[in-house]
């Protein structure tokens, strides 16, 4: 009885030593990039970013960074964007997507659009999430641009007289043509 007792231990000493191993190797294979307040960048992250949008590693990181700060600013700044708003962000999204894929929006269906996000190996919860952080974001910097958009610079008489004598070739008008894309 003794010797089993002996060999039980030994054996919970193993499968414990062994899921430590695959639990430190785990942990290794999450390394941080970054952190930003309570947000970490995982270097995982940095490496999916920088292939999707074909930029360096160092350009994702900054990039990731930026949106960290900006989604910390808008978490202060701005109210929480509703359901309705990021539902809206979603159909926007369908819409594109049916675009892509010569259809309209109207023959795509909601499962369609989620095997489409499932391809991709995202889910609806995380889809609808980060269109939440997006729309957040975006609120946040149209209002830290309207504030400074109302701050308005009329120039001076003496300031414009200045710069079209200076500058008298950018106030002719040549002949041109003007284009427009209309889109449907």
């Amino acid at each position: 009885m003794h010797k089993f007792r002996k060999i039980i231990s030994l054996a919970v000493i193993l499968i414990t030593s062994a899921m430590f191993c695959l639990n430190a190797q785990m942990t290794l294979k999450a390394k941080v990039a970054a952190k930003v307040n309570n947000e970490i960048i995982l270097q995982s992250d940095v490496n999916k970013h920088a292939k999707l949008y074909k930029v360096s590693y160092d350009e994702a990181l900054r990039e990731l960074i930026d949106d960290a700060l900006l989604y910390a600013g808008a978490k202060i700044a701005v109210p929480e964007p509703n359901d309705d708003e990021v539902l809206v962000m979603i159909n926007e999204d369908k819409a594109y997507y049916a675009n892509q894929v010569h259809k309209d929006v109207k023959d795509i269906s909601e499962q369609e659009f989620l095997n489409a996000l499932l391809t991709n190996n995202v889910s609806m919860k995380t889809f609808k999430e980060y269109k939440k952080r997006q729309l957040w974001i975006s609120n946040y910097v149209a209002s830290v641009l309207y504030s400074e958009a109302v701050k308005y610079y009329f120039p001076t008489d003496a300031e414009i007289a200045a710069a079209t004598e200076a500058h008298p070739d950018l106030l002719l008008e040549g002949a041109g043509a003007a284009i427009s894309m209309i889109m449907f």
